[in-house]
């Protein structure tokens, strides 16, 4: 009885970990993600303050 409890608990141990593990890797590929979009925003954020700068300057 106590073999199985105790192997009960290590399998419920394991799934749990596993669950986290894949919740990282999930949250890791997101964030690669959104990096890779940050140059993109930071240009067309650098073009828009140009072009607004440009009219001031008018």
């Amino acid at each position: 009885m106590y073999f199985y409890l105790i192997n009960l608990l290590f399998i419920l141990i394991k799934l749990i970990n596993s669950q986290e593990l894949f919740t990282s890797s999930a949250e890791l590929q997101q964030l690669v993600h959104v990096e890779k979009e940050i140059p993109k925003i930071i240009e067309n954020y650098i073009l828009l303050e140009n072009k607004r700068l440009e009219n001031l300057k008018r």
